[in-house]
């Protein structure tokens, strides 16, 4: 048995060694590969040479550099400092105290100073639950009201209208079929 193996492992190297001779080296192994690599660097070179001879314009400088793998980091700096900057400017912008009348955007009592803000009559409303979006926003137009505040946990709506139609709108209000409830209230929750 042990010659047997013996004679199998010489007609395999024999094997071997008949048929590695017709491999071209130039084609496979390390030497193949350094020259492949030595081939595209001189590519790069000239590539890079006729770039540079060539075009003189700012998009093209920009490009070549970002290209350059010297410049990378700096590039990275670059990116770093602008996502510094934005985060940044939100941070800012989130930190910044609140405008007085950020609680009752576009009301009339806005434009007429604090006084007539804590004065104000404000119309407490209910929409029944069946009520759609559509219904809600055309009875908003129609007392020209603004929501300031809601809707609550029940479902209250507080909307600031003309001050000297509320005791009107609040009647329409109530005779509305979309309307559960209806007050008056001079103060926000």
């Amino acid at each position: 048995m042990e010659h047997q193996e013996n004679s199998f492992d010489r007609m395999l190297v024999d094997h071997l060694n008949r048929n590695t001779a017709q491999i071209p080296h130039s084609r496979y192994g390390l030497d193949a590969v350094k020259s492949r690599i030595a081939a595209d660097k001189k590519v790069a070179d000239v590539t890079r040479s006729q770039s540079s001879a060539s075009s003189k314009s700012l998009i093209a400088t920009f490009a070549h550099w970002f290209t350059q793998s010297t410049s990378r980091p700096a590039l990275a700096l670059g990116v770093i400092g602008v996502q510094f900057a934005a985060i940044a400017g939100l941070a800012m912008h989130a930190l910044a105290p609140a405008s007085p009348h950020s609680d009752v955007r576009s009301s009339a009592a806005s434009s007429t100073g604090a006084a007539a803000a804590t004065t104000a009559r404000y119309l407490r409303i209910s929409f029944k639950p069946e009520t759609t979006e559509r219904v809600v926003r055309s009875t908003l137009n129609a007392i020209q009201g603004d929501i300031v505040a809601g809707p609550s946990q029940i479902g209250e709506y507080y909307v600031l209208t003309a001050q000297e139609s509320v005791d009107v709108h609040l009647a329409s209000l109530r005779l509305s079929v979309a309307i559960e409830t209806a007050d008056i209230v001079t103060r926000l929750p």
